[in-house]
C-alpha cells in the first residue's frame, strides 16, 4: 500500500499496489511521489518513504 502524504505529513490518498517484489513496489512508489511525499508499507511493515528531490 503506498500513502500520498500532505509535506505536514497528513494521508491524502492511498494506492493499492499489486508488485511481484519489493524492489517493483519502490520503483512504483518512486514514480508517484511527483503528487507529494509518499510512505510505502507492506502490511504492517514500513518500507521508506519517498520525498521530492531537488
Amino acid at each position: 500500500m503506498a500513502f500520498i502524504l500532505t509535506f505536514e505529513g497528513s494521508v491524502v490518498s492511498s494506492i493499492e499496489l499489486y508488485c511481484a517484489d519489493e524492489a517493483e513496489a519502490i520503483e512504483r512508489a518512486n514514480a508517484i511521489v511527483a503528487d507529494g511525499p509518499v510512505e510505502l508499507w507492506d502490511g504492517p511493515r514500513r518500507i521508506g518513504r519517498f520525498n521530492l528531490t531537488p
